[in-house]
């Protein structure tokens, strides 16, 4: 039996709803968002010091751009952010402006550096589903995939970039695609993960080095991991009962960060006063992929 892993909170930030882990391997740094406090963090590891900047738009998630900077899927289409001078501009218009209340929310880049982010209705409690799944592409067009969604989220890569995962939190269930990287079309959807009968619902995820798919699973207070065969082979007690999603980061990818959703979205027995909108880290006895980045 694999032990449980002690998992600490490494930045008590009472983030609102903290999300979107993406480690930089050339700057040494984890960046990770506040969607609705609007606002972008920098964590340090080695130095152990967390800085944040305020934006203007609701920052949902981010990639590292090639050329420098962050791109990032907000409630008003794609931005560019400059960590040196704070400077938040966009860059594709908002690919739903027929849908005012939604906003985008997870994404991911694929191998070839295409920034791929799903959309959802904000907020999430009047049950609507119309969210999206578009792809942005280096020279900043953006083609729509999917529509009728919950929530979109789960979104992940396999190590040999053929496959792609992609979860809809409302319908508790995680589905693979063949993935053509020439092409950056998903194709053959099936399912390939389902929790009903799990505590919680997919969130974000990430991918190992070995295949296997690790979810938050929100509102359950766990981690699930799910092996390249479909099939759930660990579930990690979490502290709090809201993890957002992991993200494997460190010089050797052998930490796993976890952001979460803070004290206003919690209550009562679920509460975890101090702890609740921090990050977290752990280690999770394997290692991760370098992140993609994002090459428009």
């Amino acid at each position: 039996m694999t032990p449980t892993p002690q998992i600490d909170c490494v930045v008590p930030a009472d983030a609102q709803l903290g999300e979107s882990p993406v480690w930089d391997g050339e700057r040494g740094v984890l960046w990770w968002v506040d969607i609705n406090g609007r606002a972008i963090h920098q964590y340090d590891p080695v130095a152990g010091e967390d800085r944040s900047t305020d934006v203007p738009r609701k920052p949902a998630a981010l990639a590292v751009r090639s050329g420098g900077g962050l791109v990032v899927a907000t409630d008003q289409g794609f931005h560019g952010f400059s960590p040196e001078d704070g400077s938040f501009d966009s860059l594709a218009p908002d690919p739903e402006p027929d849908l005012p209340s939604n906003r985008l929310n997870d994404s991911r880049c694929d191998r070839q550096g295409r920034f791929w982010a799903g959309s959802m209705h904000d907020p999430t409690s009047a049950k609507i589903a119309e969210g999206r799944l578009h792809r942005l592409d280096p020279d900043l067009s953006v083609t729509t995939f999917l529509e009728g969604l919950g929530v979109s989220n789960g979104l992940a890569f396999s190590p040999d970039g053929r496959t792609m995962y992609h979860a809809d939190t409302w319908a508790e269930t995680v589905w693979a695609y063949d993935y053509d990287p020439d092409e950056g079309v998903p194709r053959n959807r099936r399912v390939f993960a389902e929790f009903f009968d799990v505590a919680g619902r997919p969130d974000g995820a990430t991918v190992d080095e070995s295949g296997c798919y690790w979810v938050a699973l929100v509102r359950g207070g766990q981690l699930a991991r799910v092996n390249p065969r479909g099939e759930l082979d660990r579930l990690i007690p979490f502290p709090v009962t809201v993890p957002t999603m992991p993200a494997f980061g460190g010089a050797l990818l052998d930490t796993m960060f976890v952001t979460c959703l803070g004290a206003g979205a919690v209550s009562g027995a679920d509460a975890r006063p101090g702890i609740d909108g921090g990050l977290f880290a752990f280690d999770p006895g394997c290692c991760g992929l370098p992140e993609p980045t994002f090459a428009g």
